[in-house]
Order: C-alpha cells, then sequence, then structure tokens
C-alpha cells in the first residue's frame, strides 16, 4: 500500500511550531531516532555504497540500530 501524506496549509509559523512539538511528543523515541537518522543521511548526502563501506564517506561512521 501506498502511504498517504497529509498536505497542511498554516496561517502563521506560531500554528506550525505548534504543530510540529505535538508530533514530536507524540512519536516514540525510536521513531525520533529513524527521523533522526534520515535527517543524517541527507544532511551528509549518504548513499547507501557510503554506508556499507565506510571508506567511501571519510571518517563518517554510521552504527545502525535495526537488527
Amino acid at each position: 500500500m501506498s502511504q498517504k501524506k497529509k498536505i497542511r496549509i498554516f496561517s502563521s509559523f506560531q500554528e506550525q511550531e505548534d504543530e510540529m512539538i505535538d508530533y514530536w511528543a507524540s512519536i516514540t523515541p525510536l521513531k525520533r531516532l529513524e527521523h533522526l537518522h534520515e535527517m543524517v543521511i541527507a544532511s551528509f548526502g549518504l548513499t547507501d555504497d557510503k554506508i556499507k563501506n565506510p571508506q567511501l564517506s571519510r571518517s563518517l561512521k554510521i552504527i545502525s540500530y535495526k537488527s
């Protein structure tokens, strides 16, 4: 099944901030860790090749938390 995304239009930055605070408070610590992992991968431009072969990603080492 494909996952549906909700699009929400905010009328102020405060409303957006409140929504994000509520979201982060509502998810589990493991889900927060998954989001952090995705942000690190996106921030450093990592690919599967770089994650599986640490020599390609300079001194950055990714530790997998998945079993």
